[in-house]
């Protein structure tokens, strides 16, 4: 009796920790473009090269988010994906070490670093400037 007790315990806190840490994936669907800004000097930059659209998108979708309190308004980049027709799919604010997506923040999971993404945004070209 006091295996299957321990046992059910064991379960439950396992169950718990796995709410907690439930992870969320940015999904975003046949973009066409990226227009990328930079809070500090308002530089703004549209993406349309396929191979760029497709990393920089590839590399959000493989980040794993989990939520956070809000750090606030401010920003240092924003990212926004546009369709064929020029229409908003999704944007994501960076603030600090967070993600603001769809009005919610989320954390970088462990192990992610935020230099991850913001790396991949310096190193386009008339980005940096």
């Amino acid at each position: 009796m006091k295996k299957i007790l321990a046992l059910i315990l064991v379960l439950s806190l396992f169950g718990a920790l796995v709410a907690c840490t439930q992870v969320t994936r940015i999904s975003i669907d046949n973009p066409s473009e990226i227009k990328l800004e930079k809070a500090d000097g308002g530089l703004a930059l549209v993406l349309t090269d396929g191979k760029t659209v497709e990393r920089i998108t590839g590399l959000v979708e493989q980040i794993p988010l989990q939520s956070a309190e809000d750090a606030g308004e401010d920003w240092t980049y924003r990212i926004t994906w546009l369709d064929a027709d020029g229409k908003r799919i999704t944007r994501i604010e960076l603030a600090g070490s967070q993600i603001r997506w769809e009005g919610n923040s989320y954390k970088f999971g462990i192990g992610v670093d935020l230099s991850v993404l913001t790396d991949a945004l310096e190193t386009i070209p008339g980005f940096n400037k």
